[in-house]
C-alpha cells in the first residue's frame, strides 16, 4: 500500500515575531511545498528506509529507522536524524504502531532547502496526519513557534493567524490586491533559523500590550489596503515597529536605499525573503535586484496560492 501526503510552504507577511505574543498575522501559503510518499507492507516491519531529496530529486539525507522506537540505525546526518527521531517519537508516543508495517519514506521538497518556505513545518504536518496526530501538538512538542506555518501548510489561501492562550485560531482570506502584479518576493540568499529569530525577541522583552494592539491594526491595515501607495505607507510602518522592539537595521537601509519602491523582511529579520513593491515593469524590478547580487526574484502570483 502507498500513500501520498502534501504540505505547503509558507510566508508570514506581517506581524513577524509579534505573533508569538497574540497579534493578528496576515500569512501566505506558497505554491512550493513538500510532499511524503509512504510505502507499507501487510507484514510488520522491524525498520524502515527514510529518504529526503532535494527539490532537483538528488538525496539530502538517508537513513534506516528503528519501527518501534523511531531511533536512528544508520544514517549519513546525524544532525538531521537527531531532529527526525524528535518527530517520530512524539508521533509513536501518540500511535505507537504507526510505524508498524512501514517499509520506506521518500518525502521531497519542491523548493531550495536553504529558501526557508519550511522545510521543517511542511514535514511536521505531513507526519502529523500520517500518525493521526494534531500537526499543532507535533509542532509544540518538537520545534514550537507560532503555528501560523502548520495552519499555513493545509491552507488553499492566504490566512488570518492568531494564537490566544497559547491555541491558533486562523481563518481563510482573500488576499488577492488590484496591485498584485507589482508585488515581489526577492531571495537575499541568507537562510536564518526562525528559532533564533524568536530567542532574540524574546531576549529583548518581546511586546508590550499597546505594540501588540499596533501590530494587529497594521496587519488589517495592509490586508484591507485601498491601493499600493495605501500598502506601502503601511509596510513601513509595520517594519519601524518591528526594528523598534528587535533592535535591528530594516533591510531597506540595509541594501536597497535607493530602491523607489518598499522592501520588507519577511519571518526572521537578516536573511530568507524580502517583500518589494514595484512600480516598474518586472524585466525592470528583475535588473534591479540583479544588478544588486539577487538572482532570486518571484513575482506574487509566482509564489502564493490564492
Amino acid at each position: 500500500m502507498i500513500q501520498s501526503f502534501h504540505a505547503n510552504g509558507k510566508l508570514l507577511l506581517s506581524a513577524e515575531y509579534f505573533v508569538l505574543d497574540g497579534a493578528i498575522a496576515l500569512a501566505l501559503p506558497c505554491r512550493f511545498g513538500q510532499k511524503m510518499t509512504v510505502k507499507q507492507d501487510i507484514a510488520d516491519a522491524s525498520s524502515f528506509f527514510w529518504r529526503s531529496l532535494r527539490v532537483d530529486g538528488s538525496v539530502w539525507f538517508e537513513g534506516e529507522f528503528d519501527s518501534e522506537t523511531g531511533k536512528a540505525i544508520t544514517v549519513n546526518d546525524t544532525k538531521i536524524a537527531a531532529g527526525l527521531e524528535k518527530i517520530l517519537g512524539a508521533c509513536l508516543t501518540f500511535n505507537p504502531h504507526f510505524l508498524q508495517k512501514c517499509q520506506s519514506v521518500e518525502v521531497q521538497l519542491e523548493f531550495p532547502e536553504l529558501w526557508g518556505l519550511g522545510s521543517s513545518s511542511t514535514l511536521i504536518y505531513m507526519m502529523a496526519h500520517w500518525s493521526g496526530m494534531n500537526a499543532f501538538e507535533l509542532s509544540n512538542q518538537t520545534f514550537g513557534g507560532s503555528g501560523y506555518d502548520i495552519a499555513c501548510a493545509g491552507s488553499e489561501s492566504p490566512i488570518l493567524y492568531q494564537r490566544q492562550s497559547e491555541k491558533p485560531f486562523f481563518k481563510a482570506c482573500h488576499f488577492h490586491p488590484d496591485f498584485q502584479s507589482q508585488l515581489y518576493f526577492v531571495y537575499l540568499g541568507k537562510k536564518q533559523n526562525s528559532r533564533d529569530g524568536i530567542q532574540r525577541f524574546r531576549e529583548k522583552g518581546g511586546a508590550n500590550s499597546e505594540q501588540i494592539e499596533a501590530m494587529t491594526d497594521l496587519t488589517m491595515a495592509l490586508f484591507q489596503a485601498n491601493g499600493l501607495e495605501d500598502f506601502e505607507n503601511h509596510l513601513r510602518q509595520h517594519e519601524d515597529l518591528v526594528s523598534s522592539v528587535i533592535e535591528m537595521p530594516k533591510v531597506q537601509d540595509l541594501y536597497f536605499q535607493d530602491y523607489e519602491g518598499v522592501c520588507k523582511s519577511l519571518g526572521a529579520w537578516g536573511g530568507d525573503f524580502i517583500l518589494a513593491t514595484s512600480r516598474k515593469g518586472k524585466e525592470e524590478t528583475l535588473e534591479y535586484f540583479r544588478k544588486k547580487g539577487f538572482d532570486t526574484v518571484l513575482s506574487y502570483e509566482e509564489m502564493i496560492k490564492y
